[in-house]
């Protein structure tokens, strides 16, 4: 069914032409690009990255758009590429991104996600941020995206953060005092189990899931029966990750209907957000635009 609504984006618009023969002349335009590409910082880095980093991206025309393609090569479990492509492309002005991400190590074979998953993923990096992102052991599959996005489910999710905000505000607690990222999930988590046991909601058997070539884990995963959303995850922030906001959220999009991210925002941790915005004035825009695309919530509890 065609979406000819005036909320149909042109995310959604594009991917109807994502067909198997342009996926492979974009992936080719890509690989093309990265032979004369740059070292690049991963996640929303600034500064030289050319001594530093194992991200490599480039520029490039594709049919009348700009691009950019990004490819890092999974490295200690934690490739933060999503948000590197995501970062490169608003700091040369691309519209579109292409990001390839490269197997650990050369005995490490296909993949370990599902078609499932993948498709998920794809999905949400597409609608959301307008990435494609492929795998290099999958660099020849068929490229297409569903022509329509996520549901957002965009009242439920902005009923349940609502609460969420105003749980934690009201809880007396000094951030100051909160020993890492573990501390910083003891005290979100049952708020949040809270919430959601009174909407239904039980504890999901497990939190674990297999992403590209790793296992991987939310703070909290939550399920029920029937209506949707079906499964909601949580990831929860102290001073970790301040450069790569995105990347675990739309790896929990693989598995989970919606994804809420709660950053606990202590001293250190305020001084290295001001410095990200200052290089990426972008982010909380884009935050919000993706918000409004995707069944997910960036909320940040300061500190009192």
């Amino acid at each position: 069914m065609r979406d000819d609504t005036p909320c149909a984006t042109l995310e959604e618009f594009s991917a109807l032409v994502l067909f198997p023969e342009y996926g492979q002349e974009l992936i080719q335009a890509g690989t093309a690009a990265l032979s004369r590409g740059e070292p690049i910082h991963p996640g929303l880095g600034h500064g030289d990255a050319s001594k530093t980093s194992n991200y490599k991206g480039a520029a490039f025309a594709f049919r009348g758009q700009r691009w950019v393609v990004c490819e890092t090569q999974l490295v200690n479990e934690n490739a933060q590429l999503f948000d590197a492509t995501v970062a490169y492309a608003a700091a040369v002005g691309a519209e579109r991104s292409l990001a390839i991400l490269k197997a650990p190590n050369a005995a490490a074979g296909g993949n370990s996600a599902t078609d499932e998953y993948t498709a998920r993923y794809r999905a949400a990096a597409w609608h959301g941020f307008g990435v494609v992102f492929v795998t290099e052991d999958r660099l020849h599959d068929t490229m297409r995206v569903a022509p329509t996005r996520p549901p957002s489910h965009q009242g439920w999710i902005t009923d349940l953060v609502n609460a969420l905000r105003d749980a934690l505000l009201s809880r007396e607690f000094d951030v100051e005092r909160i020993s890492g990222s573990k501390g910083a999930e003891e005290l979100v988590r049952p708020v949040m189990d809270s919430l959601l046991v009174a909407r239904g909601f039980r504890r999901a058997p497990t939190s674990r899931y297999q992403t590209f070539w790793r296992g991987a884990q939310s703070d909290g995963a939550w399920a029920r029966d029937g209506t949707a959303p079906k499964l909601v995850a949580l990831e929860v922030k102290l001073e970790e990750d301040v450069g790569g906001p995105f990347c675990q959220v739309i790896e929990n999009l693989g598995r989970a209907d919606a994804v809420i991210q709660v950053r606990l925002v202590n001293r250190k941790t305020r001084a290295a957000l001001n410095e990200l915005l200052a290089s990426n004035p972008w982010v909380p825009e884009l935050k919000a635009r993706v918000a409004m695309k995707l069944p997910v919530r960036f909320l940040e509890i300061p500190a009192r």
